[in-house]
């Protein structure tokens, strides 16, 4: 289970094991961590809206709650608002089809 990155250009898929994790009073935020992509995954809070945007050096400097993460499993929305669902770790399992599976090993 990985999260995945369009490349709106080309549409082909980059995908990404570790992302960074930003969470601020208005949104979340997900952006891979040692890639060459600048696209942002951003989550708002009150609507739980998906926007994708290329903003990653805007991202990185706000000020909010960092963490690493190498999986968005889903989203659930509570009495006090939006929680992510979220896998820390992971190891390679084996393959299906030519692609790579995964087992988590921490939440």
């Amino acid at each position: 289970h990985q999260f995945n990155f369009m490349h709106h250009q080309s549409m082909e898929v980059e995908t990404h094991t570790r992302l960074q994790l930003i969470s601020t009073e208005q949104k979340f935020y997900l952006m891979p961590i040692g890639s060459q992509s600048d696209e942002v995954l951003e989550i708002d809070k009150l609507n739980c809206e998906l926007l994708l945007t290329g903003k990653s050096s805007i991202v990185s400097q706000l000020v909010g709650d960092k963490r690493n993460i190498c999986v968005l499993l889903g989203i659930i929305r509570l009495l006090a608002g939006p929680y992510l669902v979220v896998g820390t770790n992971h190891r390679e399992v084996g393959s299906i089809d030519g692609h790579r599976v995964f087992e988590m090993t921490g939440y």
